[in-house]
Formats: structure tokens, C-alpha cells, sequence
């Protein structure tokens, strides 16, 4: 028998917000950087996953900050990964392009920079090809965790429902 089992993919900003995360949701197999189960992958981010890149990164003229290449406007920006976070931003990228994720859910606080580079260009950066991308940005996730994510479950389902 083949298995057809598809994964919600949930990115956190540390791992003991994973943990929490995927206690709720039934995830308690750990794997190399996230934890599965439940129909759901629950990895992390550490701080400052990607970064952008310094300006010298767009044209090496760049590297010395002179008055008159300012301002600096990329046509596109360009994201860093610092060494120290190389393995897990490996594993968030193994986990988005995997052919069973069929969704990412953003659920790193509102108020981290993690958030903004999940949801806005690290996400795109990350896993091109996903259809849908959700945020749960979460302030205090001990107390609404569960009511959280059973919204966006069944959201995402009317969602497919209704998109069919």
C-alpha cells in the first residue's frame, strides 16, 4: 500500500516554540531539525536565519561606502546565511521542497524580524513552489496556541473546499 499522507509544514522561531507547537498538533517524532506527526512537520528558525546581504554582496564597488553610490537600491535583494545557521536553514529548505509539503505555516511572533523574513522574503527565498503560505504570527502563543492552529486547519480546509 502506497502512502499518500501530505504535511503542513510549521516554522517556528525556536526550537522550544516547536516544541510547544508540536505537542498540540500530535508531532512527536523527531527528525534532523524538526519533529513530525499528525499530518504535520514542525521545524525552527534561531534568531536571524537569513539575513540580507551586505551591500558590497550587489557590486563590489560597494564595500567602501562612499556619498555618492547612496542610495543603494537593489533590483532585487539578496539574502546571507551565516555559517553557525547554515544546517538548519538546510533542513527548513529539505522540508519546503518536499514533495508531501503542501503548505507552510508561518508561526513565528509578530514582533520578531524572524517573522517578517518568514513571511515576506525568506519564504520565497526558501520554497518557491508552495501554494499556499500561511502566518500564524502568535504574541503569546501558551495560551491560544491550540485555538490558533485549529482555526487555521480548518481555514485552509474551507479554503480547498471552496477553491474546488
Amino acid at each position: 500500500m502506497m502512502n499518500t499522507t501530505c504535511y503542513r509544514l510549521v516554522v517556528c522561531e525556536k526550537p522550544s516554540v516547536a516544541r510547544s507547537i508540536a505537542a498540540v498538533l500530535g508531532a512527536g517524532k523527531r527528525g534532523d531539525g524538526f519533529l513530525s506527526g499528525g499530518g504535520y512537520l514542525v521545524s525552527w528558525c534561531f534568531g536571524h536565519l537569513a539575513e540580507l546581504s551586505d551591500a558590497d554582496a550587489y557590486d563590489e564597488k560597494y564595500g567602501k561606502w562612499r556619498r555618492e553610490d547612496l542610495p543603494i537600491l537593489p533590483d532585487s535583494w539578496q539574502y546571507t546565511v551565516a555559517r553557525d545557521k547554515q544546517k538548519q536553514m538546510n533542513t527548513l529548505r529539505t522540508l519546503m521542497h518536499r514533495d508531501d509539503v503542501y503548505e507552510v505555516v508561518n508561526a513565528c511572533d509578530a514582533g520578531r524580524e524572524v517573522a517578517g523574513a518568514v513571511s515576506g522574503g525568506a519564504d520565497t527565498f526558501l520554497s518557491k513552489n508552495k501554494a499556499h503560505t500561511l502566518s500564524a504570527k502568535l504574541q503569546k502563543i501558551t495560551k491560544y496556541i491550540t485555538v490558533v492552529f485549529m482555526l487555521l486547519v480548518i481555514a485552509a480546509d474551507v479554503i480547498s473546499i471552496l477553491g474546488k
